[in-house]
């Protein structure tokens, strides 16, 4: 009984500190970028408000699951960091093809 106690404990753990895939992350960044995006665009924050509304929605959270997900990335500064690099880099981009895209 002590070894399916410690396995099942083993395996119990394993899923916790998975909890968050690739995929969890990826989606955390996108929608962050959508968000800075928004931001960035539209001067009125009702329209901004909404359009980050939008970005929530596309990436299927909601503003209270967004910001759980934003409490445990937090938790690791340095893996955050390097997630806001990769975020404004991709909201740059993003941004200079849709300034390209108005001319």
């Amino acid at each position: 009984m002590s070894k399916f106690s410690l396995l099942f404990c083993s395996v119990f753990m394993l899923f916790i500190a998975c909890s968050h895939s690739d995929d969890d992350r990826e989606r955390f960044i996108r929608t962050y970028k959508d968000i800075l995006i928004a931001r960035e665009r539209y001067q009125d924050t009702s329209v901004a408000n909404t359009e980050v509304k939008k970005a929530y929605k596309k990436n299927q959270y909601t503003e209270q699951t967004f910001f759980e997900d934003w409490k445990y990335y937090t938790q690791d500064p340095k893996e955050f960091l390097i997630m806001m690099d990769t975020i404004r880099s991709r909201a740059q981009q993003d941004l200079m093809r849709l300034d390209k895209g108005k001319k």
